[in-house]
């Protein structure tokens, strides 16, 4: 359990990255409101935004990117948890500030599936569709055309695989939600408890009966429900 899958498959080390979103999603409905109950502006909002984003992606680079060894043969662009949080964050800030829990669960869906019929109907350059190998799959092939030479040469995708990361961290900002409700805490237990055990069970029929298996290096739609 502490020694991560080389592809297909999932341990309690896998935990850890999925972990990091999901609680940044979380705290985003009690922090926001926080900022609005003191009067902060949309302005405001939009700019902590953009600069919080910013900082996390270059923070992403710094210590994953080889951003400080200043030589652009090394330098990596997208490579690194703190940027997948970046991109999750500031899809998921806009979200919660415009719209409603509704729009906010139908976008985290449109994601999942966008990315599963992405992934599994267009074709990969030489190998045809639905082809999940380390080393031929279209969220790597999105990553080798996007990020060229500054992509960090592993079988973990980032561009493409931004739409799971943004639905990652909705599952945290709908776990947020039910934590602010004004409800008893019988009721947070038993509805976060049913959430949990319901993405359980989509993520198990996704990979086992649906043929999208759980995969963390290019971040599934199933390994999404899983995590």
């Amino acid at each position: 359990q502490i020694e991560q899958v080389e592809w297909e498959g999932f341990v309690a080390w896998d935990l850890i990255m999925p972990l990091l979103l999901f609680v940044v999603g979380e705290a985003m409905p009690f922090s926001f409101a926080r900022r609005v109950e003191q009067g902060g502006s949309m302005r405001d909002l939009h700019l902590k935004i953009v600069r919080r984003t910013l900082i996390l992606f270059v923070l992403g680079m710094a210590v994953q990117g080889n951003l400080l060894d200043f030589n652009l043969s090394t330098l990596h662009i997208f490579c690194n948890t703190l940027q997948s949080i970046a991109v999750g964050y500031f899809v998921s800030s806009l979200l919660l500030l415009h719209t409603g829990i509704r729009f906010q669960v139908l976008f985290a869906a449109a994601m999942l599936v966008g990315f599963w019929a992405l992934v599994m109907f267009v074709p990969v350059p030489g190998y045809g569709t639905g082809t999940l190998r380390p080393d031929a799959n279209l969220p790597l092939a999105v990553d080798e055309f996007v990020l060229g030479r500054f992509r960090d040469g592993t079988s973990y995708t980032w561009v493409l695989s931004g739409m799971t990361f943004i639905a990652t961290v909705l599952l945290g900002v709908f776990a947020g939600h039910v934590l602010r409700a004004g409800r008893s805490r019988n009721w947070k237990v038993a509805t976060l408890t049913a959430m949990g055990l319901a993405s359980l069970a989509v993520g198990w029929v996704w990979s086992a009966w649906l043929g999208f298996p759980i995969i963390k290096h290019i971040w599934t739609s199933s390994m999404v429900f899983w995590a």
